[in-house]
């Protein structure tokens, strides 16, 4: 460990020390600037640097540490010598213990200033613990351990002005990071849930991805190999590396051959090179047809030629590239690869908004490609662009199909000369109703095509009318043959099982896996499966020897099981079923990990220096498969975490031995994402009763709003469609809708009855909180993180009002009752009331505290503040009452129901205790029933009926 003293002639010098001699030290914590910024190794050892921006801390530091009576002090931009990669490997995974050991840490925040800008007037303590609560020191990754470790931290301002320890600002820590008041005392970390470590860390960054992960090394007290440079630090872009044309494994992927398909490749060709406003060429055709051959032939044509090119080919069953969501991260990817002045402005924009990487598509593709486009194709006569998108149709669901329509579409008002966008699919009715615009356009009639190839299969025994009719003959053929008729009935039903097991497992899988990987997976002998698959040659591309991968020779056969009214009965695959299946056997697969599986032993080693051989001798195909994708089954199952489940042991057990497994197979960024999704299985976030209280909705940390049945206790609706958890939900005064706000920024309208989304409502550009409707139900309104309030109009999905004053998060919001007013409640310590119409706040009140429940009176002449009642000036004309939204506490019409202290009571009379696994973390009461979302993702419902004094 190096450290820093004063030579005593004001210069620092660096020494070393041993673990058996190390003196008493000082630490500092702080933020990163600009690498070219900071005080680091170099400037130390050649005494330069002392100009630099970063150069001040490091005299805070010095000088603090001086006056606490301590000669030695340490700090990472310059007592490590990062062009060491041995030397930054070991201190990374030493950190935790540095930070532990010191005698004082002193955290140093340059946002956080004691006095008035520009003056010399303190401000008092309610003032800067605005700016402190805001810092980003909060929102940073290795701040979290430096937080943790150290028995005294220390405060400190900009000025060098302490604000106070983490002893006296426990509460107020507490309350900014969610961090447990037990840990912030000191308890030992080891004694806390995995997954309340996890929570810690939820909402904080670091500058390279990779970090997210080793920055929480000794916070599970493991030490781990590093890898940097999985992906392009400059950008942090999550990319679909099998969605190239040309990607690995498509070796053997046809093109069209020379003489075939002259008509179309130059009808495609003249579109491409002349000079045709039609941005966009759709080419349709069903199952067959040869639309990826084509797409790729054109693909490769003009990869080589002075066209800009981004492919994305959609493979439903080929993991990332059967999914959205990194659909315009890739093509960006791949366009900043020979466009150096795109590759610079992709830099700069992710560089001025790192958080653009983690939003909605929509929000990525304006950013990322459409402005980028726009600009970059006005300024340079010569540059042209073609995407090509295959296969749109196996993107995921009818949803996705329509907004990958919608970004092409909006790509409109680029130079359409400039760009091209050529796009295949099946000629799905989401794609169809989408692309109903000016538009070139062919479709392949594959009817012919398809029965003049299979003709010989089929031994012209049927005649279809549809492309489908030939396909499931020779499915039903080849795999009724693959069932011998010589066995009992009950034989060929536990033959039937095991193939459609097989089969299943086979079309759902996120990668391609070889007999032998395939095996391991199903639990099963190698020789056993290839049995099995001997006789399917002719529907699945089985390569000789068990180490290759199986493919299936066309996607038409994923469809064919997955569609009962297609295949036989006992051949039908019931896709949660399987995945429930394989998500069991990953995890099954996955207890052979074990701490140093590899046997580095030395927790400095590189993974670069791992022997390939050695990884993959210990972390064989099928568990290096289930270690990436065994969540990914999980929740497609719609699995749980309960106490004591398959997943709640596995992560109690095997949790950071799976997570050393992804350092070594260069996943572990993609390990800690899957540790965020995980999260989203356990929590119900906010529920509400429908006006009528026939009805509960529940939004949770899975990204689903769930609308239930009160009578039946079922759910009747799972609306699906962010990209994040769900914070807040509430019914429209009719009880027709659902609005709900998510941690993705956006707010979405529901129909109830159809279970559809009716708008997306974007422009927060944070996490909303809150979500209200107005009391005739044509409007929304919603606070965000973003500080702001927005008005929206239902029938239009528009933002009508953006209400900004608030210097904090907005947690709560509510209409007058005749809409013309919003009040909100802030973390600023403030609850505003606002005039809708003119966007201005009218009233201001400041609370002293964060949390706020907010309404107004019956006759809207005060605003009801966590009980207490405010007049409103009388120079705001009060509105008269009307039809009002439901009370938006969880007790609801008088219900004498409530949940306090792990009971439910009855009018403060205890009748029900609640065991933890049914605490909830919300809940609503209607007449005889309340509703319980618990912290396990269950949804409660308890009936109260009444018998002499008590309820039972």
């Amino acid at each position: 460990m190096r450290l820093l003293e004063d030579d005593g002639h004001g210069n620092l010098v660096l020494v070393e020390k041993h673990d058996n001699d190390i003196p008493r030290y000082a630490i500092l914590s702080h933020t990163w600037g600009a690498d070219n910024e900071e005080f680091n190794f170099k400037d130390v050892t050649e005494g330069t640097g002392r100009n630099k921006i970063g150069y001040k801390k490091i005299e805070f530091c010095r000088a603090q540490a001086a006056s606490d009576g301590l000669q030695y002090f340490w700090v990472d931009t310059c007592c490590i010598d990062k062009s060491s990669s041995a030397e930054l490997s070991e201190a990374i995974n030493s950190m935790f213990r540095w930070y532990q050991k010191a005698d004082k840490c002193y955290v140093y925040l340059p946002d956080v200033s004691t006095y008035e800008e520009g003056t010399n007037i303190r401000l008092s303590p309610n003032t800067w613990e605005a700016l402190f609560r805001k810092s980003r020191w909060f929102s940073r990754g290795w701040t979290l351990q430096e937080l943790i470790a150290p028995s005294s931290v220390e405060f400190f301002s900009q000025e060098g002005d302490q604000l106070g320890s983490k002893k006296s600002l426990v509460q107020v820590i507490h309350e900014v990071t969610g961090i447990a008041i037990e840990a912030l005392r000191g308890a030992p970390v080891a004694g806390f849930k995995i997954e309340d470590r996890f929570s810690w860390a939820s909402r904080r960054a670091t500058k390279r991805r990779e970090d997210k992960a080793y920055s929480l090394l000794g916070l599970f007290d493991i030490y781990m190999p590093l890898l940097y440079g999985e992906e392009d630090p400059p950008t942090g872009l999550e990319i679909t590396e099998e969605a190239a044309f040309d990607a690995i494994g498509r070796d053997h992927d046809p093109f069209c051959l020379r003489g075939t398909r002259i008509d179309l490749l130059q009808d495609i060709r003249s579109w491409l090179n002349g000079d045709s406003p039609q941005h966009i060429y759709w080419l349709s055709g069903w199952a067959g047809t040869g639309k990826s051959t084509i797409a790729r032939t054109i693909t490769q044509e003009y990869t080589n030629s002075q066209w800009q090119m981004g492919s994305f080919f959609f493979s439903r069953g080929g993991g990332d590239a059967g999914h959205i969501h990194k659909f315009v991260s890739t093509l960006a990817k791949q366009l900043s690869y020979r466009w150096p002045a795109y590759k610079s402005a992709l830099r700069k924009a992710i560089t001025a908004d790192e958080g653009i990487v983690r939003r909605t598509q929509k929000a990525q593709w304006t950013a990322l490609i459409q402005n980028f486009l726009s600009e970059l194709l006005t300024t340079s006569s010569s540059a042209r662009v073609l995407l090509v998108i295959n296969a749109v149709d196996k993107c995921g669901t009818d949803d996705d199909m329509s907004h990958i329509i919608e970004l092409l579409l909006d790509a409109r008002g680029v130079n359409q000369t400039a760009l091209r966008i050529f796009v295949t699919s099946r000629p799905e009715v989401a794609i169809r109703n989408g692309f109903n615009h000016d538009l070139g356009q062919r479709h392949l009639n594959g009817g012919r095509l398809v029965k003049n190839r299979l003709l010989s299969i089929l031994e012209s025994r049927h005649d279809p009318g549809e492309p489908n009719s030939v396909l499931d003959q020779i499915y039903l053929i080849v795999l009724e043959s693959a069932i011998s008729n010589d066995l009992s009935n009950e034989e060929k039903a536990d033959v039937a099982n095991y193939l459609r097991l097989t089969l299943g497992t086979i079309a759902v899988l996120f990668a391609p896996l070889s007999v032998a990987s395939l095996g391991h997976l199903l639990g099963h002998e190698t020789e056993e499966v290839e049995q099995t698959l001997a006789d399917l040659h002719s529907i699945l591309d089985i390569p000789s020897g068990t180490e290759r991968p199986i493919r299936l020779h066309h996607p038409s056969f994923r469809d064919f099981l997955y569609d009962r009214s297609r295949c036989n009965e006992y051949l039908f695959v019931d896709q949660t079923v399987t995945h429930s299946v394989l998500a069991e056997r990953s995890i099954r697969v996955m207890s052979v990990l074990r701490k140093d599986l590899c046997g580095l032993k030395s927790p400095s080693t590189l993974v670069e220096d791992v022997s390939s051989t050695v990884i993959t001798q210990h972390l064989f195909s099928a568990l290096q498969y289930t270690c990436r994708y065994w969540l990914d089954y999980a929740e497609r199952a719609q699995m749980r975490l309960i106490d004591d489940g398959s997943v709640h042991r596995f992560l109690q057990e095997y949790c950071l031995y799976w997570l050393e497994a992804m350092s070594l197979v260069g996943k572990l960024p993609k390990g800690m994402i899957m540790m965020m999704q995980l999260e989203s299985l356990i929590d119900v976030k906010s529920v509400v009763f429908s006006p009528d209280g026939s009805r509960i909705a529940s939004g949770s940390d899975d990204r689903t709003v769930r609308v239930w049945d009160v009578q039946t206790g079922q759910c009747t609706h799972t609306l699906e469609g962010h990209f994040n958890l769900v914070n807040s939900v509430v019914f429209s005064p009719d009880g027709s809708r659902v609005a709900s706000g998510s941690d993705d920024e956006t707010v979405r309208v529901w129909d109830v009855q159809t279970g559809q989304c009716t708008h997306t409502l974007e422009g927060h550009s944070d996490l909303v909180n809150n979500v209200v409707f107005s009391p005739d139900g044509s409007r929304v309104a919603s606070g965000s993180i973003d500080e702001t309030v927005r008005v929206w109009d239902v029938q239009t999905g528009q933002c009508t009002h953006t209400l900004e004053g608030h210097s904090h998060s907005v947690n709560s919001v509510v209409f007058s009752p005749d809409g013309s007013r919003v009040a909100s409640g802030s973390a600023d310590k403030t609850v505003r009331v606002w005039d809708v119409a003119s966007s201005t706040d009218i009233f201001c009140y400041d609370t002293g505290t964060y949390e706020h429940n907010v309404d107004f009176s019956e006759d809207g002449s005060q605003i009801l503040v966590n009980g207490r009642s405010l007049p409103l000036p009388p120079r705001i004309p009060f509105p008269s009452a009307s039809a009002r939204t439901p009370d938006p506490s969880p007790n609801l019409l008088g219900s004498r129901l409530a949940i306090k202290d792990d009971w439910v009571t009855s009018s403060t009379e205890r009748i029900l205790w609640l065991p933890p696994e049914y605490r909830p973390g919300k809940w609503a009461s209607y007449a005889d029933t309340i509703v319980a979302g618990s912290a396990t993702g269950r949804v409660t419902f308890v009936r109260c009926i009444m018998t002499g004094s008590l309820s039972s």
